[in-house]
Parts: C-alpha cells; sequence; structure tokens
C-alpha cells in the first residue's frame, strides 16, 4: 500500500476573511470559493476551508471558543528565502508572532498565526551540518 498526502482541511471562522488572508499570504486566488468551500493550490497540495459548523461534530467540540485553534497542529509552508519572507508580511502588516531563526533540525523558521488562529510555519530547508569529533 502506498498512502501520499491529500488535502489540509482547516474550519474557518469567516471565509472571507479567510480568502483575504491566504490570498495576501499566497499571493494568489483561491483554485475555488463557494458558500460553502474555499480552496488554494499550493504547489500541487489543496488547502481546503470550509466554515464552523453549529453544533461540532466528532472530537471538535470547543473549537467556537479557541483562540489558538489545531493544537499540535502547525501548517508548514516552504519559501526560498524565509527572511524575504519575513520583511515581506511584516511590510504588508501580517502580525508575526516569531522571527526567523535557524533550528537545529535543518531548517530556519519563522512563524505567524492566521485569521482563524491557525499556527503557520513558514521555513527554508538549510543544510544540516553534523559535529564531527
Amino acid at each position: 500500500m502506498s498512502l501520499s498526502l491529500g488535502p489540509v482541511l482547516l474550519f474557518a471562522k469567516s471565509l472571507e476573511a479567510t480568502e483575504t488572508f491566504y490570498r495576501r499570504l499566497l499571493g494568489k486566488d483561491p483554485k475555488l470559493k463557494t458558500s460553502e468551500v474555499l480552496i488554494f493550490d499550493v504547489e500541487g497540495h489543496e488547502l481546503v476551508f470550509i466554515p464552523d459548523r453549529e453544533p461540532f461534530q466528532g472530537n471538535l467540540a470547543g473549537l467556537e471558543t479557541e483562540v489558538i485553534r489545531g493544537k499540535g497542529i502547525i501548517l508548514h509552508l516552504t519559501a526560498p528565502d524565509v527572511d524575504k519572507e519575513y520583511r515581506r508580511l511584516k511590510k504588508s502588516g501580517f502580525d508575526i508572532s516569531s522571527a526567523p531563526s535557524d533550528k537545529p533540525f535543518g531548517r530556519r523558521q519563522m512563524y505567524i498565526y492566521d485569521c482563524n488562529g491557525y499556527n503557520i510555519a513558514i521555513e527554508t530547508v538549510t543544510p544540516v551540518t553534523k559535529n564531527r569529533a
């Protein structure tokens, strides 16, 4: 059996605000926009937003009161130059929660929250150098 990554589905407090946020972040229009769904293509992967539902189904109860959504989930986007993205997003008024920094696992990352409270890491993969004793 072979698995591959399918669409990433997230709830949106407002599809209009979500469209505006991701249009500015990604620099492109959505692939599909209706009153019930908003889909962006991110390098061949679909980022899908649907409106919050009342009542929530399954184990999703409590999301309507959460400030930070998707606890334990971080949406990772890659960029050729995370520092350049940081300057662009900061200049455009995005709320940056963490400036770019090098991580020990070979990535340079920055963090922002989207308009729904989801945590987004924007990263550049950097070569990992091994310590040689």
